[in-house]
């Protein structure tokens, strides 16, 4: 054999040689760096969570288990699954810029009472999923429920942590509270004091339209108090979900809706405040100067029997001139998501008199006094009846909801807007998601 062909075979077989060599430490240093189930579980801890590794998965390059099971440190009744965790060796996360450990399909199901939970576990559980670095564990976006005995259950799929301080924020491509439905809501939550308080929809709460107050007393129960505020009705409806409400544009809303729970209660009552400006006046001639455009309504909440279906046993509403008093029902959102009251009473001629605005409505009271030849007051005095019904399927559909009948009376003759129907005031039956969580 030639010596040059003899130097070629010597220098290939060194080259081979020490591909193998390089190879063979490369697996080496890929095995002793890959993370171990207790390296996975450190990791795990230093954020507050205990995983209990499932079935393993792959080969010597990949490796990944499934199904794996996690809790809360020092909570074991917050608990979830864990769909894949997938491992590689630190050496190829450093050259992939990737986490050696990865988490994907994690879900968490949260009970107990909102504050406790919120300072002795959610607060330091998202601080540190916010502060995770790829150099230890990276957690995919995760999905979050929270069960209530009575409000039933909150769903966030999708969460991800975009801040932790000063206030959390977290955004979820979709939520779901009752049978409402939302995606890419963005939600901010702070604690003050004793209170925790939640910005719907924004990261900043003194933009939000919609603020969440929850206060908590171990003895007292828990409140929480939805503030409104001030806004167009018709982009907060659709906000919620009403597509096409029949309400005019200038309308505005303003106010705040507040539940109470007792301890270990299975249902919760509450309270309703709305102010509403520009509101949808008959389409009566100088309709404004006898109703005003302010209607301010206060309701009683109802024990629920279904989460965020409210029955109102007494609804009180007022005009500029009139102080009406009936029953309605609530369901802000969802398939059958609507509202419903029918409210009536009277304003005392006299009363009319004295406080309405130069109109055709105080010269017709003007006269009918002067015929009467008296002011008197009192229960026995003439009055003009108001009687306004708002039904709860038209501001879903479109079609205009509200009918009012004025008088007879002082003198005025009777007007009629829309069309008055017997009302249904019990709320639909709860059914799937609706259903309130067991005790």
């Amino acid at each position: 054999m030639p010596r040059l062909t003899r130097k070629v075979l010597i220098r290939v077989g060194m080259l081979v040689a020490s591909c193998i060599a390089l190879v063979a430490l490369l697996c080496f240093l890929r095995l002793r760096n890959r993370p171990t189930p207790e390296h996975i579980g450190a990791c795990g801890r230093e954020l507050g969570l205990d995983i209990a590794l499932g079935p393993r998965e792959g080969g010597y390059w990949r490796q990944s288990y499934r199904d794996s099971r996690v809790s809360l440190v020092g909570h074991p009744e917050i608990r979830g699954q864990i769909e894949r965790i997938a491992v590689q060796s630190t050496l190829t996360a450093k050259l992939t810029g990737e986490s050696p450990i990865d988490v994907s399909g994690m879900s968490i199901d949260v009970r107990g009472e909102p504050s406790d939970l919120w300072a002795s576990v959610l607060a330091p559980l998202t601080k540190s999923l916010a502060s995770a670095t790829p150099r230890c564990l990276s957690i995919s976006p995760i999905d979050l429920t929270y069960e209530h005995v009575v409000l039933g259950r909150l769903s966030l799929k999708g969460t991800t942590v975009i801040s932790a301080e000063p206030d959390l924020v977290i955004r979820a491509d979709t939520v779901s509270v009752a049978s409402g439905t939302w995606s890419d809501v963005t939600l901010a939550i702070g604690r003050r004091g004793d209170l925790v308080q939640v910005a719907l929809g924004h990261a900043d709460f003194k933009a939000a339209k919609l603020t969440l107050t929850l206060i908590n007393s171990k003895h007292r129960g828990s409140e929480w108090m939805l503030n409104i505020a001030h806004q167009s009705l018709v982009n907060l409806l659709r906000r919620v979900g009403w597509q096409q409400p029949s309400i005019p544009e200038q309308t505005a809303i303003v106010g705040s809706i507040t539940l109470r729970v007792v301890p270990k209660a299975t249902e919760a009552s509450g309270s309703l405040q709305l102010t509403f400006d520009n509101w949808p006046t008959p389409a009566w001639d100088d309709a404004t100067a006898l109703l005003g455009r302010t209607l301010a309504v206060f309701a009683r909440i109802a024990p629920i029997q279904v989460p965020l279906a409210f029955t109102l046993p007494t609804v009180e509403a007022s005009t500029a001139l009139f102080s009406l008093v009936g029953a309605g029902a609530l369901t802000p959102w969802g398939a059958n998501a609507g509202a419903k009251f029918d409210v009536a009473g009277s304003s005392n001629c006299t009363t009319l008199k004295s406080q309405l605005p130069p109109s055709k409505y105080n010269e017709a009271v003007d006269r009918f006094l002067a015929t009467q030849g008296t002011t008197q007051t009192g229960k026995n005095s003439p009055a003009l009846p108001f009687r306004l019904q708002l039904d709860a399927a038209g501001l879903a559909s479109g079609r205009r909801a509200l009918a009012a009948l004025l008088g007879p009376g002082c003198g005025l003759s009777q007007q009629k807007a829309g069309a008055f129907a017997p009302l249904n005031l019990a709320v639909p039956p709860a059914t799937g998601s609706d259903r309130r969580a067991p005790p």
